[in-house]
Protein backbone atom coordinates (compact mmCIF):
# COMPACT_ATOMS: atom_id res chain seq x y z
CA UNK A 1 0.00 0.00 0.00
CA UNK A 2 3.01 2.19 0.73
CA UNK A 3 1.91 6.05 1.28
CA UNK A 4 -1.38 5.71 0.07
CA UNK A 5 -4.85 5.44 1.81
CA UNK A 6 -7.08 2.43 1.29
CA UNK A 7 -10.12 4.72 0.60
CA UNK A 8 -10.26 7.99 -1.75
CA UNK A 9 -9.10 10.75 -0.31
CA UNK A 10 -11.26 13.53 1.58
CA UNK A 11 -10.27 17.04 1.22
CA UNK A 12 -10.93 18.94 4.08
CA UNK A 13 -14.25 20.24 3.78
CA UNK A 14 -15.71 16.94 2.10
CA UNK A 15 -15.59 18.59 -1.31
CA UNK A 16 -13.00 20.08 -3.25
CA UNK A 17 -14.64 23.04 -4.45
CA UNK A 18 -15.22 24.21 -0.84
CA UNK A 19 -11.98 24.40 0.63
CA UNK A 20 -11.83 27.87 0.17
CA UNK A 21 -14.93 28.47 2.29
CA UNK A 22 -13.27 25.98 5.34
CA UNK A 23 -12.10 28.34 7.71
CA UNK A 24 -15.26 30.40 7.96
CA UNK A 25 -17.60 27.00 7.71
CA UNK A 26 -15.66 25.27 10.66
CA UNK A 27 -15.16 28.48 12.84
CA UNK A 28 -19.13 28.84 12.72
CA UNK A 29 -20.29 25.25 12.99
CA UNK A 30 -17.71 23.77 15.02
CA UNK A 31 -16.77 26.28 17.60
CA UNK A 32 -13.31 26.65 15.87
CA UNK A 33 -11.95 29.03 18.39
CA UNK A 34 -12.92 27.28 21.79
CA UNK A 35 -12.14 23.85 20.90
CA UNK A 36 -8.50 24.52 19.74
CA UNK A 37 -7.59 26.95 22.37
CA UNK A 38 -8.50 23.88 25.08
CA UNK A 39 -6.38 21.58 22.73
CA UNK A 40 -3.34 23.59 23.22
CA UNK A 41 -4.36 23.97 26.51
CA UNK A 42 -4.30 20.35 27.13
CA UNK A 43 -1.73 19.88 25.15
CA UNK A 44 0.45 22.69 27.09
CA UNK A 45 2.95 22.86 24.79
CA UNK A 46 6.77 24.21 26.39
CA UNK A 47 9.45 26.22 24.53
CA UNK A 48 12.04 24.14 22.65
CA UNK A 49 8.99 21.29 21.84
CA UNK A 50 8.78 19.69 18.16
CA UNK A 51 5.16 19.62 17.19
CA UNK A 52 3.13 18.07 14.33
CA UNK A 53 -0.24 18.52 13.54
CA UNK A 54 -1.33 15.78 11.78
CA UNK A 55 -3.69 16.76 8.88
CA UNK A 56 -3.15 20.46 9.64
CA UNK A 57 -5.99 22.04 7.46
CA UNK A 58 -5.03 25.65 6.91
CA UNK A 59 -2.88 25.91 9.64
CA UNK A 60 -5.45 27.79 12.07
CA UNK A 61 -4.13 25.46 15.20
CA UNK A 62 -0.31 25.51 14.62
CA UNK A 63 -0.43 29.48 14.39
CA UNK A 64 -3.05 29.69 17.68
CA UNK A 65 -0.13 27.31 19.21
CA UNK A 66 2.41 29.99 18.04
CA UNK A 67 0.92 32.53 19.67
CA UNK A 68 0.09 30.62 23.26
CA UNK A 69 4.07 29.75 23.21
CA UNK A 70 7.53 30.93 22.10
CA UNK A 71 9.88 28.79 20.62
CA UNK A 72 8.17 26.40 19.25
CA UNK A 73 9.56 23.63 16.24
CA UNK A 74 6.02 23.66 14.60
CA UNK A 75 5.17 21.20 11.60
CA UNK A 76 2.29 20.92 9.37
CA UNK A 77 1.10 17.47 7.40
CA UNK A 78 -1.82 17.48 4.99
CA UNK A 79 -2.46 15.65 2.24
CA UNK A 80 -4.19 18.53 0.23
CA UNK A 81 -1.83 21.04 -1.82
CA UNK A 82 -5.22 23.10 -2.21
CA UNK A 83 -5.00 23.34 2.00
CA UNK A 84 -1.57 23.71 2.49
CA UNK A 85 -1.15 26.57 -0.31
CA UNK A 86 -3.41 28.86 2.65
CA UNK A 87 -2.18 27.16 5.44
CA UNK A 88 1.37 28.61 3.62
CA UNK A 89 -0.23 32.28 2.81
CA UNK A 90 -1.61 32.62 6.16
CA UNK A 91 1.87 31.73 7.96
CA UNK A 92 3.47 34.08 5.61
CA UNK A 93 0.87 36.85 6.07
CA UNK A 94 1.83 36.57 10.08
CA UNK A 95 5.87 35.89 9.75
CA UNK A 96 5.61 32.23 11.11
CA UNK A 97 8.33 29.92 10.73
CA UNK A 98 5.93 26.69 10.44
CA UNK A 99 7.39 23.73 8.12
CA UNK A 100 4.49 22.31 6.01
CA UNK A 101 4.77 18.87 4.25
CA UNK A 102 2.30 16.85 1.70
CA UNK A 103 1.75 13.48 2.37
CA UNK A 104 -0.85 11.37 3.67
CA UNK A 105 -1.32 10.36 7.59
CA UNK A 106 -1.20 6.78 6.75
CA UNK A 107 2.78 7.47 6.41
CA UNK A 108 4.06 10.01 7.71
CA UNK A 109 7.59 11.18 6.49
CA UNK A 110 9.55 11.52 9.49
CA UNK A 111 11.85 9.09 11.86
CA UNK A 112 10.45 7.25 15.00
CA UNK A 113 10.50 9.27 18.15
CA UNK A 114 10.92 12.50 16.54
CA UNK A 115 8.03 14.62 18.24
CA UNK A 116 6.86 15.50 21.83
CA UNK A 117 3.21 16.63 20.86
CA UNK A 118 1.02 15.75 17.79
CA UNK A 119 -2.04 17.24 17.26
CA UNK A 120 -4.93 16.42 15.14
CA UNK A 121 -7.97 17.88 14.08
CA UNK A 122 -11.38 17.23 12.15
CA UNK A 123 -9.35 15.04 9.99
CA UNK A 124 -9.94 10.91 11.42
CA UNK A 125 -13.56 10.76 10.54
CA UNK A 126 -12.95 11.33 6.80
CA UNK A 127 -10.53 7.85 7.25
CA UNK A 128 -12.22 4.04 6.99
CA UNK A 129 -11.47 2.20 9.79
CA UNK A 130 -8.36 0.68 8.54
CA UNK A 131 -6.72 3.71 7.74
CA UNK A 132 -7.64 5.10 11.10
CA UNK A 133 -5.68 2.61 12.93
CA UNK A 134 -2.75 3.08 10.63
CA UNK A 135 -2.87 6.66 11.28
CA UNK A 136 -2.34 6.03 14.84
CA UNK A 137 0.16 3.47 14.49
CA UNK A 138 2.07 6.50 12.43
CA UNK A 139 1.10 8.91 15.35
CA UNK A 140 2.79 6.51 18.33
CA UNK A 141 5.28 5.77 15.74
CA UNK A 142 6.77 9.20 15.38
CA UNK A 143 6.11 10.34 18.50
CA UNK A 144 8.96 10.51 21.82
CA UNK A 145 8.06 8.01 24.58
CA UNK A 146 5.87 9.32 26.80
CA UNK A 147 5.01 11.99 24.17
CA UNK A 148 1.35 13.33 23.98
CA UNK A 149 -1.38 13.25 21.53
CA UNK A 150 -4.15 15.79 21.46
CA UNK A 151 -7.21 14.30 19.17
CA UNK A 152 -10.46 16.24 18.58
CA UNK A 153 -12.77 14.32 16.34
CA UNK A 154 -16.82 13.08 16.51
CA UNK A 155 -17.82 11.36 19.30
CA UNK A 156 -20.58 9.87 20.67
CA UNK A 157 -23.54 12.11 21.11
CA UNK A 158 -24.04 13.15 24.10
CA UNK A 159 -28.04 13.56 24.09
CA UNK A 160 -31.15 13.32 21.51
CA UNK A 161 -30.15 16.90 19.53
CA UNK A 162 -26.38 15.67 19.16
CA UNK A 163 -27.15 13.30 17.13
CA UNK A 164 -30.01 14.45 15.18
CA UNK A 165 -26.75 17.11 13.89
CA UNK A 166 -24.05 14.28 13.45
CA UNK A 167 -26.17 12.89 10.68
CA UNK A 168 -25.12 16.24 8.43
CA UNK A 169 -21.23 14.44 9.05
CA UNK A 170 -22.07 11.06 8.50
CA UNK A 171 -23.71 11.83 5.09
CA UNK A 172 -20.80 13.95 3.74
CA UNK A 173 -18.76 11.69 4.80
CA UNK A 174 -20.16 8.05 4.88
CA UNK A 175 -22.15 6.22 7.92
CA UNK A 176 -19.30 3.81 7.67
CA UNK A 177 -16.46 6.03 8.74
CA UNK A 178 -18.19 8.11 11.37
CA UNK A 179 -19.45 4.49 12.97
CA UNK A 180 -16.33 4.38 15.42
CA UNK A 181 -16.81 8.01 16.08
CA UNK A 182 -21.07 7.61 16.82
CA UNK A 183 -20.40 4.11 18.92
CA UNK A 184 -17.46 6.25 20.98
CA UNK A 185 -14.86 3.77 20.24
CA UNK A 186 -11.99 6.56 19.41
CA UNK A 187 -10.50 6.20 22.52
CA UNK A 188 -10.08 2.51 22.53
CA UNK A 189 -8.79 2.49 18.83
CA UNK A 190 -5.77 5.08 20.41
CA UNK A 191 -5.55 2.97 23.08
CA UNK A 192 -4.78 -0.42 20.93
CA UNK A 193 -1.67 0.96 19.28
CA UNK A 194 -0.06 1.26 22.49
CA UNK A 195 -0.74 4.94 23.83
CA UNK A 196 -1.87 4.42 27.56
CA UNK A 197 -3.34 6.60 29.25
CA UNK A 198 -6.05 7.73 26.80
CA UNK A 199 -9.00 9.60 28.22
CA UNK A 200 -11.50 11.74 26.98
CA UNK A 201 -10.90 15.46 28.26
CA UNK A 202 -13.87 17.01 27.47
CA UNK A 203 -17.10 16.90 25.00
CA UNK A 204 -17.78 19.89 22.83
CA UNK A 205 -21.34 20.64 21.73
CA UNK A 206 -21.62 21.78 18.29
CA UNK A 207 -23.84 21.81 14.87
CA UNK A 208 -22.68 18.25 13.55
CA UNK A 209 -22.63 16.66 16.98
CA UNK A 210 -20.30 16.21 19.84
CA UNK A 211 -16.78 16.73 19.92
CA UNK A 212 -14.73 14.57 21.66
CA UNK A 213 -11.24 16.15 22.68
CA UNK A 214 -9.02 13.05 23.67
CA UNK A 215 -5.41 13.14 25.24
CA UNK A 216 -3.15 10.42 24.76
CA UNK A 217 0.41 9.51 25.71
CA UNK A 218 2.83 7.03 23.92
CA UNK A 219 3.46 4.79 26.72
CA UNK A 220 7.40 4.63 28.10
Amino acid sequence: MGNQLTSNYVPAAGFSFLTRFYDPLVRITCRETYFKQRMIELAHPAQGEKILDVGCGTGTLLLQMQAYQDNLELHGLDGDARVLKIAQQKAGRSSSEISFKQAYSTNIPYPDNHFDLITNSLMIHHLNPEDKIRTFREMHRVLKPDGRLILADWGEPQNDLMRLGSLGIRLIDGFDNLKAHIQGDIPEMVYEVGFLPVNVMEYVPTVFGTLSLIRANKAL
